[in-house]
């Protein structure tokens, strides 16, 4: 009986990973994609959410569990939001090695004893540049707790400093 319970769980361990791979893989979205790309891909016309706190566009998207927020400048994704109820460190991998194909990760210590309540953030170079940046968060939607992982050119750190600066003066 003992053996019978450790092939299941085997196999049901062994079916979830599968599932997880499957889901951040059907719902990445690549940064520099077109909306059309994001249509196709997401098999769904989304929705327009209009301009976005930096004067973007964006549109959301919901599929194979995630709620997808994608923003865009020049008509290129220049920043992906996902949300999900949780999202693995597998899961977090693929998004990040998906949407900027050929970037290095590194995770950036934020202190000696991390909090798991604050966000963790990620650099992503390319030819030896910072081009990108991620931040993982929590936060609650009527109660139920998501996790917020956005993945985002370094322009839009840009964007945001210049909305910034100029709400300063």
């Amino acid at each position: 009986m003992a053996n019978r319970t450790s092939m299941f769980k085997k196999a049901i361990l062994t079916l979830t990973a599968c599932v997880s791979l499957t889901i951040a893989h059907t719902s990445q979205a690549a940064l520099g994609w077109t909306l059309e790309e994001c249509k196709q891909h997401f098999k769904s016309d989304g929705f327009a959410q209009g301009k976005n706190e930096i004067g973007l566009d964006a549109y959301q998207f919901n599929t194979q569990g995630f709620w997808i927020n994608v923003t865009f400048k020049d008509d290129k994704v220049v920043s992906v939001i996902y949300a999900a109820q949780h999202l693995s460190d597998r899961q977090i991998d693929n998004l990040l090695k998906n949407n900027a194909p050929g970037a290095t990760w590194r995770k950036v210590d934020k202190g000696l004893f991390p909090d798991p309540k604050k966000p963790t953030y990620w650099q992503g170079s390319a030819d030896g540049v910072d081009k990108f940046f991620s931040v993982l968060t929590i936060y609650t939607v009527f109660g139920t707790p998501l996790e917020r992982l956005q993945v985002s050119t370094a322009e839009i750190n840009d964007l945001i400093t210049q909305r910034e600066d100029s709400t300063d003066l």
